[in-house]
């Protein structure tokens, strides 16, 4: 019998690839950003301002995509690396009772070139949906670095003060898995106006399709140029 926690089935990425035609005249697949909202509420101020870094990254030619986690219900993470860190990659981390939709959530964010993460914030962090799909990313950097170099952002919102004190460690936690945040990559709308804001995410998604396109082929974590293959 399903449950709020059956696996939810995702598209596969398309056999063929959307395609950008640069200054040059060359051809070559668009890049992919994701969107990943952390709030429950579907058409409220985080989908609005993740929607505007979508839009910017669309000016360069990105394919885009806004993920609502509330549609996809996941297991919080069990703690597998802790008592033995060879349990936690992502086929043990998505069977038994973990056999929830994070599974077509990291193909998602393997296939993707670059992500951002969206979370109202909750009493000074952010809400309980970012936290439990942040917990569960550690497989995709534990035994293979499937975050390596893939650029994130990150957008908060609150009515009254506490946004940088959410994103901060949330940040430091993304970077020790290997994402890049880019410059100007974290936005929020509490202390400034809403003006300011969409024009704050419209430049995250800028820069990051344009880091996208920049960091492509490189290893951070071995430090090599990777090359294609022969």
């Amino acid at each position: 019998m399903q449950n709020r926690y059956t696996p939810v089935q995702f598209r596969a990425p398309p056999p063929d690839e959307p395609s950008v035609k640069t200054k040059t005249g060359i051809v070559k697949p668009a890049m992919k950003i994701l969107a990943f909202s952390g709030s429950p509420r579907k058409e409220g101020k985080t989908a609005g301002l993740l929607s505007e870094v979508l839009a910017g990254a669309s000016e360069l030619g990105a394919e885009t995509e806004l993920v609502h986690l509330v549609d996809t219900p996941v297991r919080q993470c069990m703690g597998c690396y802790s008592e033995n860190p060879d349990d936690c990659d992502i086929l043990h981390c998505t069977r038994g009772e973990l056999a929830d939709g994070m599974a077509g959530l990291f193909q998602k964010i393997i296939w993707a070139d670059g992500i951002v993460i969206g979370s109202p914030v909750y009493w000074y962090s952010v809400s309980g949906l970012t936290k439990t799909f942040l917990d569960r990313l550690t497989p995709l950097e534990n035994k293979e670095k499937y975050l390596d170099g893939k650029p994130c952002g990150l957008v908060a919102v609150s009515e009254d003060e506490g946004s940088v004190a959410a994103l901060a460690p949330i940040a430091v936690a993304l970077c020790w898995m290997g994402f890049i945040i880019p410059p100007y990559g974290i936005v929020y709308d509490n202390t400034i106006g809403p003006d300011e804001a969409l024009e704050d995410a419209r430049r995250l998604g800028r820069n990051l399709a344009w880091l996208c396109d920049k960091l492509k082929g490189y290893n951070f974590h071995d430090g090599e140029a990777m090359r294609p293959e022969e």
